[in-house]
């Protein structure tokens, strides 16, 4: 069986989507699957071949977005068809025009970030995934979710698709070894952190996390630091601004986009991850985190409550003074951290990538046989 995989995220730094698609690519290699990998750029992340074989077909077309949405309808389908494969895998919501009929063509949904919050887009973002996405429904034999919760979003939202719909479970990215805690001292990191992991991008509700640190309580604010880990994102609220405003300019700290070694690091010794998005199909930051039993502070909506089952301390992310209180219970119990950490560690044994490039390898091979 070969598979196509729309590999444009593998040329590009490794976001969530990014690192689904990288993480996924090597579990289906290690199952021995045969892939085929398509993108607009030169690959930047190495793939484990010692099972399965790959082989990647790229052109230099850079980052330019209309240059890559040309790619996607043109050499894309193109390259599909002439590589005589079985199966197409998009795993970016997305699935090209001109796959041929008789390719069995799988598309994966991560979330409904445009129709449940899309006000926390970019404007040409939702343009493009509100157009492209229920597109992708219509041409794909099977649809994957990445969560219970998104797969009832779809049903939601497009109640007559055809394709049958699944929930594979993504897994957790094993980093590498964390570095000495003395590392941390590279962002002045000298005191117990709550750690956030994501891009700075209004779904992640930062305002609102930085307003709940600031009502902690005077000792509280004066033993610990917030620590905010990820590339910039976009939006209309100035954080550095709103740090200044709020007086907290010297308990938080922003590292920016880091290497996985660092990301290794700053989980291994957060007190807790706070998390508190407006909206999440899944939200890879919550395992990561649980897999090291780092106590999490989610929000009650979308996936999280799923993701992380009964080892989340749970807030309204609209409701400022809930994420304080949630905050608070949890850096003023250490007991309750203790049991949160151990209950996230027992709940992330839920996801496993191998697992789930097997699931998709049954759901591929079936449809081949169809």
């Amino acid at each position: 069986m070969k598979i196509g995989v729309d590999a444009r995220l593998l040329s590009i730094p490794l976001t969530g989507i990014g690192r689904y698609t990288h993480e996924m690519c090597n579990a289906l290699l290690r199952a021995g699957a045969n892939l085929r990998l398509y993108s607009p750029s030169p690959i930047l992340f190495a793939l484990e071949d010692e099972r399965g074989h790959y082989e990647a077909k790229t052109l230099s077309l850079g980052a330019s977005r209309t240059g890559r949405m040309l790619w996607a309808e043109t050499a894309l389908p193109y390259w599909a068809a002439t590589d005589n494969i079985d199966v197409f895998w998009g795993p970016t919501h997305r699935l090209p025009y001109g796959l041929p009929p008789r390719v069995f063509k799988v598309v994966t949904v991560h979330d409904l970030v445009w129709y449940f919050a899309g006000h926390t887009m970019r404007r040409l973002s939702h343009l493009t995934e509100s157009t492209l996405m229920p597109l992708a429904l219509k041409r794909a034999d099977a649809v994957v979710c990445v969560s219970d919760s998104t797969q009832r979003d779809v049903l939601s939202v497009f109640p007559t698709t055809n394709a049958p719909i699944s929930t594979i479970y993504p897994g957790i990215s094993k980093l590498p070894p964390s570095l000495p805690v003395s590392f941390l001292e590279k962002w002045k990191i000298n005191k117990p952190y709550i750690l956030f992991v994501g891009t700075l991008e209004p779904r992640k509700n930062l305002p609102r996390l930085l307003e709940a640190f600031s009502l902690l309580s005077e000792g509280l604010k004066e033993q610990h630091q917030l620590v905010l880990v990820g590339g910039k994102g976009w939006g209309d609220v100035d954080l550095a601004d709103l740090i200044d405003r709020l007086r907290l300019k010297d308990s938080v700290r922003a590292t920016g986009y880091v290497a996985e070694q660092e990301l290794s690091t700053l989980y291994s010794f957060a007190t807790c991850l706070a998390m508190p998005s407006l909206y999440e199909g899944f939200g890879l930051p919550l395992v990561e985190a649980m897999s090291r039993s780092v106590p999490v502070l989610t929000s009650n909506v979308s996936s999280m409550p799923e993701i992380a089952g009964c080892a989340g301390e749970f807030v309204d992310p609209h409701s400022v003074s809930s994420i304080a209180t949630g905050l608070t219970n949890l850096l003023k119990d250490s007991g309750k951290l203790k049991r949160l950490g151990e209950l996230g560690r027992k709940q992330s044994e839920k996801y496993d990538w191998d697992r789930a490039a097997y699931a998709m390898l049954d759901l591929m091979s079936c449809g081949v046989k169809r």
